[in-house]
């Protein structure tokens, strides 16, 4: 799979967008679970193809540097924290749901392009997950912003808060951490006012201590906003 993700770039100019990711993630490489899905979901790799963009034919090997793209970059790093977290190899399954989380990636846009919802995709995967090995192991909570996510919790993907039986308060105050966060935040430019960062920050892990405090039976929260400077 991941030379599928590199001859993807190469053909386009050497940048693996995730709409690459996408596509690699339908090709013959993947488990035969994954497969599995996107038979399940009526999703076909030559579907895809027809609407991506023109690319060149196949290429013989893959040479030189490979970059990713912002979104891509972190649709790989939210696959990890969301296997690793559990004890797990990452996944296909884990890099689908991360690449689909932006409404405006490449990605989605495909999907939308041939008439598949992305969050269904996503729904689908979640509903066929199989169960805790332990249900006794305790969980792991990241409290991280992203855009296009109402919510800042994380498990194996985005949670909302009455997933976790979060008070009304503090599920009021982490929405509006977030929207400070969309509203003051450049992804390329970083904080519009040092103050505003320097608060937040402190806000935030005012709320993590918050969020432990009322998730202590179950779950460890982890703050992963730190990237944010």
């Amino acid at each position: 799979m991941l030379h599928a993700i590199a001859e993807a770039a190469v053909r386009t100019g050497g940048t693996v967008h995730t709409e690459h990711l996408l596509m690699a993630l339908l090709s013959e490489d993947v488990p035969a679970t994954t497969r599995s899905v996107w038979r399940q979901l009526g999703v076909s790799h030559a579907a895809i193809q027809s609407a991506a963009p023109a690319m060149p034919a196949r290429v013989d090997g893959v040479h030189g540097r490979v970059s990713y793209s912002a979104r891509a970059r972190r649709a790989l790093e939210r696959a990890y924290l969301a296997a690793t977290s559990h004890g797990l190899l990452v996944s296909p399954e884990h890099l689908l749901v991360t690449v689909l989380e932006y409404r405006s990636s490449g990605a989605a846009a495909l999907l939308t392009a041939i008439g598949v919802d992305p969050d269904a995709v996503r729904r689908h995967i979640a509903a066929t997950e199989p169960p805790e090995a332990d249900p006794g192991l305790r969980r792991t909570i990241r409290l991280c912003p992203d855009y296009g996510c109402e919510w800042p919790l994380w498990e194996h993907g985005p949670l909302t808060p009455d997933a976790l039986g979060i008070s009304a308060a503090l599920a009021e105050e982490l929405r509006r951490w977030t929207a400070h966060w969309e509203e003051h935040f450049h992804a390329a430019r970083g904080w519009r006012d040092p103050a505003h960062r320097a608060s937040w920050h402190q806000w935030g892990h005012r709320l993590a201590g918050r969020l432990q405090a009322e998730l202590q039976h179950f779950a460890d929260v982890v703050p992963r906003f730190d990237w944010a400077q």
